[in-house]
């Protein structure tokens, strides 16, 4: 009786997963970053499709009142293929039809999608969520909310969108979010040749994040799959990053993204064999996984943490991922181990700090913080130490104005419930 308990045990074991147990698995984001590839956790499906096909990434989620309005506006750009956003210095859409000079276009303000949270696009900058729609507003900074039209509307702005190299230009205006159903926009060459007006219906796209639009082809692309059926990304992205070669400076970077929701610790305290996911402290921060799990040495030659494990909570499921290769730009494989562990309901999470989001960054004007508890202290710090701003929470969201700071690097420390965490964000104009 006991050898058939045991076979029988042994069997339910071989069908319940790879869960208690590690799995090797390998994406390949292909020669320098030429793929995404969405990954879920769960059944380790792959969904691998073109990184160089889209510009513009349009939010497709419903404008969730009065939680998260925010989400519903959100307009991002290819930043890891460094698609570039600037706001123009001269005219407003009235001008729109003339044509433009971009000359000193590298002095103009450049828009920078968050790194943070997926919420936050380059187009969304200058944002003001506090302002009240009898005083023009919510602001989302493309647009704002209109009482007449119970919609987003253009404030005005004409962008320039382009890359690196100026291997194409183009010249965009964003008319409205009508009813939180479509978005209306007009693109079209410097001298206002291959006009283009167009839009895009957010209903026809339930279940998923964004739809991604390219600006040369003016094509829609519905890559991305269902919500519930990838939980990463890997892919290049742009962000503050240390390289081999200097100090640190924005660039583009090959990494991880993690899915708005889930829930990323990082444990550096002992072998992945031994960490546990209890007592840790999890970030929404859509890059805590990022990039920094490999360290360049030199020479296509990089170096991986033996004590580095990523602890991933997506709803009542855990996980563990260790990284063991990247095979670099030329090659793109990316090889990592990868457990399921216990339904996280059996275990003690402390996360007295986790939760806060900080956006944008990096920031122009106003940064915003949400999930705080009442009473949290804020302390706003330069690299030299010194406190610059002080702010106790009155409510679980603050806006804090950093306009008169000078660009550069400063430090968020928040403490609240006994524990503190500090945040890095760049300060530009």
């Amino acid at each position: 009786m006991k050898k058939i308990t045991f076979l029988f045990l042994s069997l339910l074991l071989s069908l319940s997963g790879f869960s208690q147990n590690w799995i090797q698995d390998s994406v390949s984001v292909g020669t320098r970053a030429a793929n995404h590839v969405f990954y879920s956790l769960a059944d380790q499906t792959k969904t691998v499709v073109d990184a160089n096909s889209w510009h513009l990434a349009f939010s497709v989620q419903p404008s969730a009142f009065p939680n998260n309005t925010l989400q519903g506006t959100t307009i991002r750009t290819n930043n890891g293929k460094r698609v570039r956003v600037f706001e123009t210095p001269f005219g407003d859409s009235n001008n729109f039809d003339l044509p433009f000079d971009t000359t000193g276009i590298l002095s103009w303000k450049e828009l920078i999608d968050s790194d943070s949270t997926w919420d936050i696009g380059a187009f969304n900058n200058g944002l003001d969520l506090s302002l009240l729609p009898h005083q023009g507003g919510p602001d989302y900074g493309w647009g704002a909310y209109s009482s007449d039209t119970k919609g987003v509307e253009s404030k005005g702005k004409v962008y320039v969108v382009t890359d690196n190299f100026m291997s194409f230009v183009k010249k965009l205006y964003i008319s409205n979010l009508a009813f939180d159903t479509a978005f209306n926009f007009t693109y079209a060459n410097l001298d206002n040749s291959n006009s283009v007006s167009t839009s895009i219906n957010k209903k026809a796209y339930n279940n998923k994040f964004f739809v991604y639009y390219n600006l040369k082809t003016n094509e829609i692309h519905d890559f991305e799959p269902a919500k519930n059926n990838w939980d990463i990304v890997f892919t290049d992205y742009y962000t503050l990053a240390t390289s081999s070669f200097g100090p640190p400076q924005m660039m583009s970077v090959t990494g991880v993204l993690q899915k708005k929701g889930i829930e990323v610790a990082r444990a550096t305290d002992d072998l992945p064999n031994n960490v546990s996911i209890e007592n840790r402290n999890f970030k929404k921060d859509i890059k805590h996984i990022g990039y920094d799990w490999k360290a360049h040495v030199g020479q296509g030659v990089y170096v991986y943490p033996d004590s580095l494990t990523y602890l991933i909570r997506t709803g009542a499921k855990g996980y563990k991922m260790h990284f063991t290769r990247f095979g670099g730009v030329n090659n793109g494989a990316i090889v990592f181990n990868l457990m399921e562990l216990e339904t996280l309901s059996t275990i003690t999470l402390n996360n007295p700090v986790s939760s806060v989001s900080i956006y944008p960054n990096p920031v122009t004007s106003n940064l915003l913080i949400d999930n705080l508890q009442l009473n949290a202290e804020i302390h706003i710090v330069n690299l030299s130490g010194q406190i610059l701003k002080n702010i106790k929470a009155n409510s679980i969201s603050e806006n804090i104005d950093l306009t008169e700071l000078q660009n550069g690097i400063y430090f968020v420390k928040i403490t609240q419930n006994n524990a503190f965490t500090t945040h890095k964000i760049i300060k530009t104009n």
